[in-house]
């Protein structure tokens, strides 16, 4: 039998993750089936449960790319790592940043009932409240009269504005779900910038 290259297993990978998302976006994750996805992927099951143990492990997986493609872009367009908060949300929402899934708010939902995908969501945080620390952190670095106004150290004020970030970007995500207007996210981004002025 013939040896498969990394690069055939990515590449697999990829195609049913992408089958998967297709669907998800589709149909919600809820009333996706597995039978959906190996359609959409045109792999049989059998080649499919090779990569994963089914819809949960997928869905988790395309989240991950999901966050980790957004966190690329802010990343990014940081340049020398130094975002305000303004801009590093207007950065995460602006016209050609990754999107969060529109069935994120289902995500959501699911975590309240499913341990392993509050667990995901709970990481995917986590991980991106670091990064979002540490991108204002290094902005109220290089402006300290920020912090200094409120009696802060730079690395308190940015663990303190994190959270609220995260919340901005959530209520992009809902906005986006409700009004299927993805023009709208250059206004939001700009309705940031002027909020956190």
């Amino acid at each position: 039998m013939p040896k498969v290259s990394q690069e055939h297993r990515d590449a697999r990978r990829a195609q049913i993750l992408q089958a998967s998302a297709a669907c998800f976006e589709r149909k919600g994750y809820q009333r996706t089936t597995m039978a959906d996805i190996i359609k959409e992927s045109g792999l049989s099951a059998g080649a499919i449960y090779v990569y994963f143990a089914g819809k949960q492990d997928i869905v988790r997986a395309v989240a991950q790319e999901s966050i980790t493609a957004r966190v690329e872009a802010i990343t990014a367009r940081a340049g020398d790592g130094a975002l305000s908060p303004g801009d590093l949300v207007a950065a995460a929402v602006a016209s050609g940043a990754p999107t969060a899934p529109s069935f994120a708010p289902e995500l959501w939902s699911l975590a309240r009932r499913d341990d392993k995908v509050r667990e995901l969501l709970v990481g995917f945080l986590d991980d991106a409240r670091d990064v979002a620390e540490t991108t204002v952190r290094a902005w109220a670095e290089q402006h300290p009269e920020t912090c200094a106004a409120r009696g802060l150290s730079p690395e308190a004020w940015a663990r303190g504005v994190a959270p609220a970030i995260l919340g901005l970007l959530a209520g992009q995500s809902l906005m986006s779900l409700v009004s299927g207007d993805k023009a709208g996210d250059d206004a939001y981004a700009e309705a940031i910038r002027l909020l956190l002025e």
